[in-house]
């Protein structure tokens, strides 16, 4: 499944790719997993669900933010 973001661009992002990675909130931030897509996953303010890792909090995450993150080593 791939999600399309459409508003002033196109951007196609294979949710293979993105759920099960690591990143962490900015440069120096906690590390979270992406666990998967909050549906509708449609226009341009799609949600993810990620957990923290250190806190196993959930969160609902906006996509464009997250695909800003670093990857977490």
């Amino acid at each position: 499944m791939n999600v399309t973001v459409s508003a002033d661009r196109n951007i196609v992002i294979p949710l293979d790719d993105l759920v099960g990675t690591f990143r962490s909130f900015g440069p120096a931030g906690p590390t979270y997993e992406v666990l998967n897509v909050i549906e509708p996953a449609t226009g341009s303010n799609i949600l993810l669900q990620v957990r923290v890792v250190e806190s196993r909090e959930l969160l609902d995450y906006p996509l464009a933010q997250a695909m800003l993150d670093p990857l977490a080593l």
